[in-house]
């Protein structure tokens, strides 16, 4: 079920759970983010027109907020704030930790596919890569885990991902760079903030 954090005439803002596909493709129909969203905004009256743009795409198995734009127009002023890194975006993520992990820190590696294999969904830093930087600051730890808070400063596939496996601490639960863990990814966006695409108003919206 479609869980809304705050909507308007512009924009909707959605927390998404983990496992949940933001757009359709091959293996996923009918049980996506924008499934859910048409059917809300179809069954709420709105035009059956309307296309969804999504501003801040998470992963599959990435949980927490979405910024979807309702009109075309909030779309092309949020993409501009998204060009002009105006928008900001928080995660909380657990990572493996034996108390080594400095208390906060920036990464900075670029990052590039795996392998030619379109199928292939995996990166890795690589030189040659795209530029890529993480922001971190370690909120608590114990146990052998860490709860860290993480800033993008860019936004590349799988980055925060790809940067705490790269340091060391990969996130707990990720099937894909930390292959101990089989539980749920312990990856959420917490926080996003971003001025009103029609009125300029600063918007921050959180999870706990």
């Amino acid at each position: 079920m479609l869980k809304i954090i705050y909507e308007d005439n512009d924009i909707l803002v959605a927390d998404k759970p983990s496992g949940m596909a933001v757009h359709p493709s091959k293996l996923h129909q009918g049980d996506t983010l924008a499934d859910e969203v048409k059917a809300y905004l179809k069954k709420s009256g709105a035009e059956e027109k309307f296309v969804f743009r999504c501003l801040t795409r998470l992963d599959k198995d990435t949980s927490g907020l979405v910024l979807i734009a309702k009109t075309l127009e909030a779309a092309r002023n949020l993409n501009r704030q998204m060009a002009d890194k105006k928008i900001v975006r928080i995660y909380e993520a657990i990572v493996e930790d034996d108390g080594s992990m400095p208390g906060h820190g920036t990464i900075e590696a670029p990052i590039a596919r795996m392998s030619d294999d379109e199928h292939d969904i995996r990166r890795c830093v690589d030189e040659n890569g795209e530029r890529a930087v993480t922001h971190y600051e370690v909120v608590s730890r114990g146990n052998g885990v860490a709860k860290v808070k993480c800033t993008l400063e860019t936004g590349r596939t799988h980055q925060i991902r790809v940067h705490m496996a790269h340091i060391g601490h990969p996130i707990v639960g990720d099937r894909l760079y930390n292959r101990k863990h089989k539980e749920g990814m312990r990856l959420k966006m917490v926080r996003l903030e971003f001025a009103h695409p029609c009125t300029g108003k600063r918007m921050l919206l959180t999870l706990n």
